[in-house]
C-alpha cells in the first residue's frame, strides 16, 4: 500500500484496535487496479482498449518471434532492453544533473507550502505552419465568410470528432464542452483571444 493510502484506510477505534475504513479501501483498489489496467497488467474481458495484451501481438508472433524483435529494433533478452533503458536513463538523470545549474531557462523555485519546484521559463511562439496558412487561404477564397474555426465547428457538430481526443494525464478535469473549445485553440490563430464555452453553447 502506497504512502499516504495506509493513513485513510487504517483507523484506530476508542480501545485503540485498528479498523480498515471500507469506503477508503474500497477506493484504494479502485485505484490500483485502474493503473494496472492502464498498463494491461489486469485486463477488461471482451474491451478493446484494455483488452487482453496477448490479443494486441500478431497472430504468427509465436512463429516469427525474431523477426518481429529485428524489426522493432529490440533484444530477445528481457534483461538486455531492462539494462539498455536503465543506461538511458541514468545518462538522461546525468546530463539533466549537469546542466541544470547553468540553464537559464530553468530555475529551481520554493512554493508557498515550503516543497521545491522546478520553474520552466515559457517558450518561444512556433510559427504558423505553411499547411495552415495554405488551408486558411483556400477557405478565404472559397467562402470568404467562412473562418477556419468555424468550419471546424461545423464540422464537430455533425461528426463529433472531438469526442475522439483523450487527455494524456491521469485525470481529465475539463468538461466536455470546454474540452471541444480549447481543441480549437491552435486553430484560432491570430485571434486576441481563446473560444470560451458561452461561444460554442451559442453555435449548438
Amino acid at each position: 500500500m502506497r504512502p499516504g493510502w495506509r493513513e485513510l484506510v487504517v483507523e484506530h477505534d476508542k480501545k485503540g484496535r485498528q479498523r480498515v475504513n471500507r469506503i477508503s479501501y474500497e477506493l484504494f483498489v479502485l485505484e490500483a487496479v485502474r493503473e494496472r489496467v492502464r498498463c494491461k497488467e489486469v485486463w477488461v474481458g471482451g474491451a478493446d482498449r484494455y483488452r487482453n495484451p496477448d490479443d494486441d501481438l500478431p497472430a504468427d508472433f509465436a512463429v516469427r518471434r525474431d523477426a518481429y524483435y529485428q524489426e522493432l529494433g529490440q533484444p530477445l533478452e528481457a534483461e538486455a532492453f531492462t539494462d539498455s533503458l536503465q543506461k538511458e536513463m541514468a545518462d538522461a538523470l546525468a546530463m539533466l544533473d549537469r546542466g541544470l545549474p547553468t540553464n537559464p531557462d530553468v530555475r529551481l523555485v520554493v512554493r508557498g507550502n515550503g516543497k521545491n519546484a522546478i520553474r520552466l521559463s515559457p517558450l518561444t511562439a512556433l510559427p504558423e505552419a505553411p499547411n495552415l496558412i495554405r488551408l486558411k487561404l483556400e477557405l478565404t477564397r472559397r467562402w470568404p465568410a467562412t473562418s477556419l474555426l468555424d468550419m471546424l465547428k461545423e464540422v464537430d457538430l455533425r461528426i463529433r470528432f472531438t469526442e475522439r481526443f483523450v487527455t494524456s494525464g491521469a485525470r481529465e478535469h475539463l468538461d466536455r464542452l470546454t474540452s471541444e473549445a480549447t481543441a480549437a485553440v491552435p486553430v484560432r490563430v491570430g485571434h486576441q483571444h481563446r473560444p470560451q464555452a458561452h461561444e460554442w453553447r451559442g453555435r449548438q
